[in-house]
């Protein structure tokens, strides 16, 4: 017993390495909580269990065979891959709760050592390489993280981190992340094992100014993308504005002609001209009704999520400039979408692109969605049909790098959603096409 307790009061290197991975255990079991708290994600035990053990090995390694600050950069690394991977987040998503996790690492860790320093100082001295040292430090540090996530749980509070966020913003807030980082780490690890002349209040000071400047480039940087926000949210009220005052127009219209167009259908009755009835009804009346069907269908009360309403009344004007009749037939709640909000809109967007761009050039100008969930198998069904003139066109190659039908057009739209597919593994798309239809047929799994 006196062996054991020597050998973790004296600083040895080999059993500091290997006390390195049961801890690193700890570390990374908190940087799950985070995960998990900040997101609001839900794993089972195996995975959980398979995320920290993954981390552990590959982050430990890391440490005992690099230096600083190469091995700090490769965990970044690594780690944002292993949580990009576990968790099925995008990049952005996956760097947010692991710099979540260094900073309040570093913080703790301030905390801890001015706690110890405040029981025996002595102690202090040298200590950082000695593995009773480390292993105090590391259990007062990931508890306290553990505590502090318990006590913000109570407020059943998650950062709520948009998809839709521009690449601008996202690339503002990593930065800001990373700022602070570089300047409250150094000087955390400074305070904790150099032997300092520097007075204490002057560091504390230097990292309350840091804090400080984080907190205050963060909000702003939060507030500007909020303004970002609400200025696309005004640009979607002006067009949804718009399809109001049209609906309007067309209703009072419609009040206005429905006299006559019961005068109308009474003299082909009369006449008992059932051809011409049907010919009346179909190019005439049908035609105005499905216009308001359609106008009154683009509400944020049945389209309720707000990137998808914006960019399918944004698609039905564009498709109204050009003479299109956009016909859209939907039973489904847009809230659960199954996939990333900002690839579905992407490849939503390319899609009715296409299809507006090749109908506009018939005679029979239509573009028809029909949006559904086929619960048994458990997918949601999104068909785009529009009507075509290049009955020629090659399936198999339009999805290829640079190629297009159309004039001055690059090709890469398709391409692009070729690679979403490719990188998601719930979600399908199937091309088919008739002598009237082209047909794209996008299913997502749940």
């Amino acid at each position: 017993m006196s062996k054991i307790i020597e050998l973790l009061t004296t600083e040895n290197e080999i059993i500091y390495n290997i006390i390195a991975y049961p801890l690193a255990m700890l570390e990374f079991f908190v940087l799950l909580l985070i995960v998990k708290f900040i997101y609001n994600i839900k794993l089972s035990k195996s995975q959980s269990i398979i995320f920290v053990i993954t981390c552990a090995i590959i982050g430990s390694t890391i440490r005992i065979l690099f230096p600083m600050p190469f091995n700090f950069i490769l965990n970044t690394i690594c780690i944002t891959i292993i949580i990009m991977l576990s968790f099925k987040l995008t990049l952005f998503k996956s760097i947010i709760p692991f710099c979540v996790f260094l900073l309040s690492t570093a913080i703790s860790e301030l905390f801890v050592f001015f706690m110890l320093k405040q029981l025996s100082f002595t102690i202090l001295m040298g200590a950082e390489h000695i593995p009773l040292y480390k292993i105090v430090c590391c259990c007062f540090i990931y508890l306290l993280i553990i505590f502090l996530i318990a006590i913000i749980s109570i407020f059943k509070t998650n950062l709520n981190i948009s998809d839709t966020i521009a690449k601008k913003e996202k690339f503002k807030i990593i930065i800001n992340v990373l700022i602070a980082l570089i300047i409250i780490y150094p000087n955390v690890i400074f305070l904790i094992i150099v032997d300092m002349q520097i007075p204490t209040y002057y560091i504390v000071y230097n990292l309350i100014c840091a804090l400080v400047l984080f907190f205050m480039t963060t909000y702003n940087t939060h507030r500007f993308n909020k303004l970002e926000i609400t200025k696309r949210e005004l640009d979607t009220a002006n067009l949804y504005n718009k399809t109001l005052s049209q609906l309007v127009d067309a209703n009072k219209g419609f009040k206005h002609d429905i006299g006559n167009m019961i005068h109308a259908i009474g003299g082909y009755v009369e006449l008992n001209d059932l051809p011409g009835l049907k010919h009346y009804y179909q190019t005439g009346l049908l035609p105005e009704m499905e216009k308001i069907n359609n106008l009154s269908f683009l509400s944020p009360d049945t389209i309720n999520s707000p990137p998808v309403f914006g960019l399918l009344l944004g698609k039905y004007h564009d498709a109204d400039r050009k003479n299109v009749k956009l016909k859209i037939t939907s039973f489904f709640d847009y809230s659960s979408i199954n996939m990333n909000i900002f690839d579905f809109v992407k490849i939503l967007g390319i899609l009715l692109d296409n299809a507006i761009e090749a109908s506009s050039l018939c005679n029979e100008k239509i573009v028809d969605i029909h949006i559904t969930i086929d619960f048994q198998n458990r997918k949601q069904i999104f068909t785009i049909k529009n009507t075509y003139i290049n009955k020629n066109i090659e399936i198999n190659k339009i999805f290829e790098k640079d190629y297009s039908t159309k004039e001055q057009k690059s090709g890469f739209g398709l391409w692009e959603v070729k690679q979403i597919l490719n990188k998601t593994s719930n979600i399908k798309l199937y091309t088919t096409k008739n002598d009237k239809w082209f047909i794209q047929k996008f299913e997502i799994y749940f």
